[in-house]
């Protein structure tokens, strides 16, 4: 089935994996493990999904990734920290050190965690740094069971919080088009700039330090949605490199009519 298939871009086909030009992988792999921690949250009713660089590399984009990031509801973190941190639990998940700092997230400031035995990292983060709300309806399951966002929601959730690295790369790795977003997304006036500033003064609390809470800090500037989506998805020809050649990608991760990247080599995901 083509690429640009409508029920291909809507979400209908069932989970997989990815077919790009370029190079990813998982440092230290573990989506049977994390699968298992996901279902243990679950179990006592804390809802949770996998975003970040792992629900990039389920929509197909070319991410390496080195920490599952598993977002539940701001207001079930501590829960499901202590939950990990309680026997018996803690013989299988230890708390490691706190995740090294990115530009504009606070990922540094969550519950990280390593699976005992295993070079296998996890932080707990929580929905709202997203932009996402954190709840079954929300969700959609791979292969293997694990908890994805949906396509739609997902989309909608980098283009509110004007995250264009993760957005570009979802739009690449599931060669989303114009059409798609005008039919799927909301994309008029600006991203939530109501959002941006609340997250803002957050993270000012936490880091008074203009100098140092800057570099985490969310962009104000009010951008148009219809033309931020309009602008990536016109340039994803743009964004090839000498080793994708035209004839054959369609994106930097896409092949002319090759299928969804959920449905690729099912077991991974």
């Amino acid at each position: 089935m083509g690429a640009n298939s409508s029920q291909e871009q809507n979400g209908a086909f069932p989970p997989g994996e990815v077919v790009h030009c370029e190079d990813s992988g998982t440092f230290g792999g573990g989506p049977h493990e994390i699968l298992e921690v996901t279902k243990l949250l679950e179990s006592v009713s804390i809802p949770c999904c996998l975003l970040g660089v792992a629900a990039l590399r389920y929509y197909g984009a070319g991410r390496v990734q080195y920490d599952w990031e598993i977002c539940v509801r701001r207001d079930m973190l501590e829960i499901a920290s202590t939950l990990l941190k309680s026997e018996p639990h803690i013989r299988t998940y230890e708390p490691a050190p706190a995740h090294s700092t990115q530009l504009f997230s606070m990922i540094h400031t969550y519950p990280r965690f390593k699976v005992r035995d295993l070079h296998l990292f996890f932080v707990l983060t929580p929905d709202d740094d997203y932009h996402f709300n954190c709840s079954s309806s929300n969700i959609e399951r791979s292969y293997l069971g694990l908890p994805y966002p949906k396509l739609q929601l997902h989309a909608q959730s980098l283009l509110d919080s004007h995250d264009l690295v993760s957005l570009t790369d979802l739009i690449d790795g599931m060669n989303l088009t114009e059409e798609w977003g005008q039919q799927n997304l909301d994309l008029s006036n600006s991203q939530d700039i109501v959002w941006a500033k609340r997250k803002n003064r957050e993270i000012q609390e936490i880091i008074p330090d203009p100098d140092e809470s800057c570099w985490h800090e969310k962009i104000e500037k009010p951008f148009s949605r219809a033309e931020t989506w309009a602008e990536i998805v016109r340039t994803k020809e743009r964004r090839l490199g000498d080793e994708c050649p035209r004839e054959t990608w369609a994106t930097r991760f896409r092949a002319h009519n090759s299928e969804d990247p959920r449905i690729e080599l099912q077991g991974d995901f």
